[in-house]
């Protein structure tokens, strides 16, 4: 049996016009899934990389930040700072009396070196508060400056008499 050749026509017009059909009818369902997972999978890395670079580590950030001198301030106002009592103050020798008593060889600025004794005045430096091995403590209204030897050249240090 053969068909009218319109009948044909038809046919495949129809065939044209149909919707087309899926393969399987769960597909529009998993497209949607994977496209949310991959959604969820760049937010994520573009979060992770943003808040990386947003701020620098902590112990950066201490770093860079840097105290202000508070030397000269003091000395702008009329103080001393420890810097230049440091400088100023040279400490020559240290003695140690056989009774107990301890005093100090400091030069100020260029003067010559004198024996100073506790809790002597040391001009506008304050007074020797204290005496220790190596150093001497410097008061100067509270403010406590501690001055060094200066390193031995490989002298004998220790005179006794």
């Amino acid at each position: 049996m053969t068909l009218p050749t319109s009948a044909l026509r038809r046919a495949s017009l129809a065939a044209l016009s149909a919707p087309p059909t899926l393969a399987h009818p769960g597909a529009p369902r998993l497209a949607s899934i994977a496209l949310f997972a991959v959604l969820c999978a760049t937010l994520t890395w573009w979060g992770v990389t943003l808040r990386d670079t947003a701020s620098p580590p902590p112990d950066v950030a201490l770093a860079a930040r840097t105290l202000p001198d508070s030397g000269a301030a003091a000395n702008l106002l009329g103080g001393h700072s420890e810097v230049a009592v440091a400088r100023q103050l040279h400490l020559a020798g240290l003695l140690s009396f056989q009774g107990g008593g301890t005093a100090a060889i400091i030069g100020i600025g260029d003067a010559p070196p004198r024996v100073v004794g506790l809790n002597a005045a040391l001009g506008s430096f304050g007074t020797l508060a204290e005496v220790r091995a190596h150093s001497v403590i410097v008061d100067l209204h509270g403010v406590r400056s501690e001055v060094f030897l200066p390193a031995s050249d490989g002298g004998p240090t220790i005179y006794m008499h």
